[in-house]
């Protein structure tokens, strides 16, 4: 398994013995994901998920892939990543997935395996160091900008097309992959495309 976790945050080393343990013997999950836990009141990322287990296929894209953003607490099986040849997918869109690699990574791993949601803490979140993002706003074509989220939008596209058999299947995801898509363009990015000038409720 490989533990994913944001430069500013920290593991729950209190809870790594109760994860290990959980683990042991669970080859069918691709992926896992662990509850975070606020260093200081009103921290955005923080959350405690049910536990819950969603099967591969639509089942995990709608619950996990199409909903997580953060990428702290995100537990990736190695072993599906390479026995599947995930990596090779991954790679030739990373270009595409340049914001949010762990996303799409984690979409791959949910058509697979089962997902799996946990209550524990396993996520300490730190601070955020102050005015990262809006350095990389200063750049034309950020990792962060309008259009790399539509080039991500478009990667993730291509699944919903894969996965999904029945056109009402299609377009259930497709429309759970849209609100996604508009909550990262409005509500997570939107104060710097402001900045730039740019009208977020035309976007």
């Amino acid at each position: 398994y490989v533990f994913l976790l944001s430069d500013e945050d920290f593991v729950n080393l209190s809870e790594l013995p109760f994860l290990i343990s959980f683990l042991s013997g669970k080859e069918e999950f691709s992926a896992v994901r662990g509850s975070i836990k606020p260093l200081k009141s009103g921290q955005t990322n923080a959350v405690q998920y049910p536990y819950a287990k969603y099967e591969a296929g639509i089942e995990g894209l709608t619950n996990t892939a199409f909903n997580f953003n953060y990428i702290s607490g995100s537990i990736f099986n190695r072993k599906i990543i390479v026995d599947k040849g995930i990596y090779i997918p991954l790679y030739q869109n990373l270009e595409l997935q340049k914001s949010y690699p762990h996303f799409y990574l984690l979409a791959l791993l949910a058509l697979y395996g089962s997902v799996v949601t946990l209550p524990e803490y396993l996520i300490i979140e730190g601070e955020e160091e102050a005015g990262i993002e809006n350095a990389l706003f200063e750049f034309k074509n950020s990792i962060y900008s309008y259009e790399a989220r539509l080039e991500q939008h478009n990667a993730m596209g291509l699944i919903v097309s894969e996965v999904c058999k029945k056109w009402t299947e299609q377009a259930s995801l497709y429309l759970n992959l849209c609100v996604k898509t508009m909550f990262l363009i409005v509500k997570v990015n939107g104060p710097f495309y402001r900045a730039q000038g740019r009208d977020v409720e035309v976007l």
